[in-house]
C-alpha cells in the first residue's frame, strides 16, 4: 500500500548472526596459550631468593691458543709436546664435544750427532746407565755395542745413514756385552730403543737414567753423545671454566687453590671476576658441571680391565700401540722403548709380563702371553685311545676347559678345530693309539673330555 508518516524499513545484514557462531575446538590440547612471564618461582622452593636477568656485554673471546695449537693430537710417546717448565695454558674450543688428554713421563736419552765421515767409520757404542732398585739402591752399569760394519754385515762398507746403525740394534743383529759381566745382551734386552735418520742416532732407555754415551770412530777419537735424564712422573692436567670451575685435574690443598686464583686473569683467559670452584670436579652426570663426563684414568686402568659381575672373573687387556711400544721419530731426534709391564695374580701365583714377553701390540697378544705364563707351571691335559685303526672321515666331539673341539680323520692322521687354536694336539703312536694333549697346562686342572649326548650316540660310537 501507498506509505504513510512514520513507516520505517530497517535493512539489518548481522541481525542474527552470532546464533551461527560455534565454538571449532573440540579438546583442551588444541588450544595454544601464552604467558609474558618466562621465568617464574617453584612454590617448592626453601628461600625466598630473588634471581635478576640483565644484559650485559658480550664476552670477548679468549686470546689464548687452542689446545691442537699447544699438544700435538693424536697417541704417540714420540710425538707428544714436551714443556719445559709448568704453567702452560691453552683453551678448549666450545664445539669441542670429547677430549682425550694423555700425560706421558719422560724417558732418558742419548742423542748423537753424527756427520758423513763419522758415519762411514763407527766402531763401539758404549752407553752408560744407572737403575734404581725397589729398595732405592742405585746399580750402575755399562753396556757396549760393536757397531762397525764389516762387524755387523760381515762383508766391508760403511754405514750411509744412522737409520741403518738404529734398524740394526733394534733387531737385535748387534749383540752387545755387559762390562761388569761379560754376558752378552742386546738393545732391546736392556729395555731401550733407538732411533736413527741420517745423521742423528738417539737411544731411549725404559726406566733407567744415561750418565755417559759415546761412539768412538775408527780413524781415532770419539764422538760424545748428549744424555739427558728421565722426567717422573708425568704433569698433571687441570681444565677449567673460564668462570673458575675447576672441572677436571687432581684435587688441590690449600695452597694450590690459592695459586689458582692467582692464576684466573684475564691475560690466562679467565672471565673478570673468576672464582676458583672445585665443587664439580672430576664429577659426571648430575655430579658434572653441566651434566658433562669425566674420566679419569691411570696405567693400570688404561690397560686392564676386570670383570666380576658373573661367576666368572675375566681380565681384557689392552695395549696402547705408539704409547706403550715401541715407537721412533722419523728425524731421528727421539725414541720410545716399551714401557707397559703386566702383572696378574691368580690364588697364591703371580705371574709378570715384560716388554720381551709381547710378541704383538695388540690387547689378544697380551692375554695370550699372561695365559702362557701361568700355564708353564702346571700340569698339561691328555687323553689316550685304545688301539684302533683310523677310518677316513672320521669325527669326534671333545670338551677342554669350557670350549668345544671336533677331531677329524684325515689321509690317516688326526686334526683338531674349534676352541682355541692350537691348544689341542693329537697324533697316534705306533701302537694306533690315539693321544689327545693339550700344548700347555691347564690352570683349572682340566680334563679333556668326550662329549656324551643321546643325540649324537655316533660320538661314543667313534671314541
Amino acid at each position: 500500500g501507498a506509505a504513510k508518516t512514520f513507516d520505517q524499513f530497517i535493512f539489518d545484514p548481522v541481525a542474527g548472526s552470532a546464533r551461527g557462531v560455534t565454538v571449532a575446538l573440540q579438546r583442551p590440547e588444541d588450544i595454544a596459550a601464552a604467558s609474558p612471564l618466562m621465568v617464574s618461582a617453584n612454590p617448592g622452593n626453601k628461600s625466598s631468593v630473588v634471581i635478576d636477568a640483565v644484559p650485559t656485554a658480550a664476552v670477548a673471546p679468549s686470546a689464548l691458543p687452542q689446545i691442537k695449537d699447544v699438544f700435538n693430537n693424536g697417541f704417540s710417546a714420540v710425538a707428544a709436546t714436551e714443556f719445559l717448565s709448568a704453567g702452560s695454558v691453552a683453551r678448549i674450543p666450545p664445539e669441542i664435544s670429547k677430549l682425550d688428554i694423555l700425560s706421558l713421563a719422560k724417558q732418558s736419552q742419548a742423542q748423537f750427532g753424527l756427520g758423513t765421515s763419522d758415519l762411514g767409520n763407527v766402531g763401539v757404542l758404549s752407553l752408560s746407565y744407572d737403575t734404581t732398585q725397589s729398595d732405592g739402591s742405585v746399580v750402575s752399569e755399562t753396556v757396549t755395542f760393536n757397531v762397525d760394519f764389516q762387524t755387523v754385515k760381515g762383508f766391508s762398507g760403511v754405514w750411509t745413514d744412522a737409520s741403518q746403525i738404529s734398524e740394526a740394534l733394534n733387531r737385535g743383529l748387534v749383540t752387545g756385552t755387559i762390562v761388569s759381566t761379560g754376558a752378552s745382551t742386546t738393545l732391546a734386552a736392556i729395555g731401550a730403543h733407538s732411533s736413527g735418520a741420517a745423521g742423528s742416532l738417539n737411544i731411549s732407555h725404559t726406566d733407567a737414567n744415561f750418565t755417559a754415551a759415546s761412539v768412538s770412530i775408527s780413524t781415532g777419537g770419539s764422538i760424545a753423545g748428549l744424555t739427558s735424564d728421565k722426567v717422573s712422573p708425568a704433569s698433571d692436567v687441570q681444565i677449567f671454566t673460564r668462570e673458575g670451575r675447576h672441572v677436571a685435574g687432581t684435587t688441590p690443598d690449600s695452597s694450590q687453590i690459592t695459586a689458582y686464583q692467582t692464576a684466573m686473569t684475564a691475560a690466562n683467559g679467565f672471565h673478570t671476576g673468576a672464582t676458583y670452584l672445585g665443587d664439580y670436579l672430576n664429577g659426571s652426570g648430575a655430579s658434572g658441571y653441566l651434566g658433562m663426563t669425566v674420566k679419569t684414568f691411570d696405567t693400570t686402568d688404561m690397560v686392564t680391565k676386570v670383570n666380576t659381575s658373573t661367576s666368572d672373573v675375566t681380565t681384557k687387556f689392552s695395549l696402547l700401540d705408539g704409547v706403550d711400544t715401541n715407537s721412533q721419530s722419523i728425524n731421528g731426534l727421539s725414541s720410545a722403548a716399551q714401557t707397559t709391564s703386566y702383572q696378574m695374580t691368580i690364588g697364591s701365583t703371580t705371574k709378570t709380563l715384560a716388554a720381551g714377553d709381547i710378541v704383538e701390540p695388540t690387547g689378544a697378544s697380551v692375554a695370550s702371553a699372561m695365559i702362557e705364563k701361568f700355564r708353564s707351571d702346571v700340569p698339561i691335559a691328555s687323553i689316550v685311545g685304545t688301539a684302533a685303526t683310523p677310518v677316513a672321515g672320521d669325527s669326534l666331539s671333545l670338551t677342554f676347559e669350557g670350549k668345544s673341539y671336533t677331531l677329524t680323520i684325515e689321509k690317516g692322521e688326526p686334526v683338531i678345530t674349534g676352541g682355541e687354536p692350537g691348544r689341542l694336539t693329537a697324533f697316534f703312536d705306533a701302537s694306533k693309539q690315539l693321544h689327545v694333549v693339550s700344548a700347555s697346562g691347564t690352570v683349572g686342572r682340566s680334563n679333556i673330555d668326550i662329549v656324551v649326548d643321546n643325540a649324537n650316540t655316533e660320538n661314543v660310537n667313534v671314541a
